[in-house]
């Protein structure tokens, strides 16, 4: 994680230092002046993010600011909150138009990825626009075919 602040808009961030305060900023008369418009910028990487379990992250910045022989201390309270994500991707039409030859039925497979941030354990329920009760089917017309489908887990990427 990198913390940086700048004292105003027209002022460059730097990187904040945890034992010492940053170079000297113009002061300012009251918050409506530009030069009392500080920022503080959080910057995370993707893979710190990536890396950390999903929940609420809680803390506290403390600044100081100085000024001539004067220590002013503030405490600033700190949250970011990693929702719990799960993605499904490579789904695609499913084309049966051949036999297998060993028992001469119609098969297709088709491999997709289950992501979930931070692991865990998911459920997946399958659902068909042709159900009938429990019975998946394909339809043309009033013509009905009713297939099963199976999932399973791949321990290994491919």
């Amino acid at each position: 994680m990198n913390l940086q602040w700048r004292g105003n808009p027209n002022s460059n961030y730097a990187n904040v230092s945890t034992s010492q305060l940053t170079n000297d900023t113009p002061g300012a008369l009251n918050c409506s002046q530009e030069s009392a418009k500080a920022s503080l910028r959080v910057t995370m990487t993707a893979a710190e993010i990536q890396a950390a379990q999903p929940g609420n992250y809680n803390g506290s910045l403390s600044m100081d600011m100085g000024q001539d022989n004067s220590i002013y201390h503030s405490r600033i309270p700190f949250e970011m909150k990693l929702p719990k994500l799960a993605k499904i991707s490579g789904l695609e039409d499913v084309l049966v138009d051949s036999r297998n030859g060993a028992d001469n039925a119609y098969l297709e497979t088709r491999n997709f990825c289950v992501f979930v941030w931070g692991g865990g354990d998911y459920t997946l329920r399958a659902d068909s626009a042709n159900a009938q009760g429990n019975q998946f089917r394909l339809l043309n017309g009033s013509n009905a075919i009713n297939y099963i489908h199976r999932f399973s887990h791949q321990h290994q990427l491919q």
